[in-house]
């Protein structure tokens, strides 16, 4: 069975995210998406292992991810999802899945539901001269314009997402790593309006956070985004809701990377609305390493 989708139109993004139930705690996806170097974009089993998750929750919503990335996955595969029921408390619902592949496992997520509460509330701020998106160039017109200066891989790849809007706020910084300090910021939204289901919301936020969240470890390591002299593979993602979500709505990505050791990249960010409020809050590290 093919479940490779080659040419997704916005529409994609809910197909992307649609599961399809084969037992009680066992559940199959029905569309991939390919990376374009025939792998499964880890964005895309975070989000898919949660709404498998989901669907053996009632009533509450998604508060945090712990995911590890294990194998490669091949697109022209589907992936089989299984879930362990690990506790369903007064407050707290957790689920274990595990996403497999020919019973080959390629990803473990750890995910925790909350039934809605009220209590005390404070985040962390970002009060500075961030441009809106609407004075920013978004990636497919950055690659028209810097097509000469970049490989063709890169123009390619770039010029071809379909589901994800992302604005740079520093292009030279984003695209040529220039950049004094390991630190990233991008609007982005889900380019198909969604429908009003918080859940579903929460999913493309997470399948979105797998965009360039990375990157912040790698920017003061290269020349150009997605430079061939290093190599580059996610090895885990966490997440982390804060408040209620609009991902079709544009979001600020703020990333960090405030360490890198041992062929590893530690990436932080943080997801706010245009408002400011803090929507989410991220965490992933990954193998990072020159080309021998």
């Amino acid at each position: 069975m093919d479940t490779r989708v080659d040419n997704r139109s916005p529409e994609d993004v809910v197909r992307l995210l649609h599961i399809d139930q084969l037992d009680d705690l066992i559940f199959r996806n029905c569309h991939n998406e390919d990376n374009q170097s025939n792998t499964l974009f880890g964005g895309q089993l975070l989000a898919q292992a949660a709404a498998a998750a989901a669907k053996t929750v009632d009533c509450r919503w998604l508060h945090s991810l712990h995911g590890y990335f294990l194998r490669k996955g091949s697109p022209g595969e589907p992936v089989t999802f299984r879930v362990q029921r690990t506790l369903d408390g007064s407050s707290f619902s957790n689920r274990r899945v595990t996403a497999e592949q020919r019973g080959r496992q390629l990803f473990e997520l750890m995910t925790s539901f909350q039934r809605e509460q009220v209590g005390f509330e404070h985040q962390s701020d970002w009060r500075d001269n961030t441009p809106p998106p609407e004075q920013l160039i978004n990636l497919k017109e950055l690659m028209k314009i810097h097509a000469a200066d970049l490989d063709s891989y890169v123009v390619k790849k770039f010029s071809n997402i379909a589901t994800v809007e992302i604005r740079p706020c520093d292009v030279d910084a984003y695209l040529f790593r220039k950049a004094e300090q390991a630190r990233g910021k991008y609007w982005m939204r889900i380019i198909q309006p969604l429908p009003d289901n918080p859940l579903l919301h929460q999913l493309a936020l997470a399948y979105a956070s797998d965009y360039w969240l990375v990157g912040a470890a790698i920017m003061k390591h290269s020349d150009t985004v997605l430079s061939p002299q290093i190599v580059a593979s996610s090895l885990d993602h966490a997440m982390w809701f804060h408040r209620p979500v609009k991902a079709d709505q544009w979001f600020l990505y703020v990333t960090d990377s405030p360490s890198a050791s041992g062929s590893r990249g530690l990436a932080r960010g943080l997801i706010y609305d245009r408002q400011g409020r803090l929507l989410a809050s991220t965490c992933q590290e990954a193998l990072i390493r020159p080309v021998p």
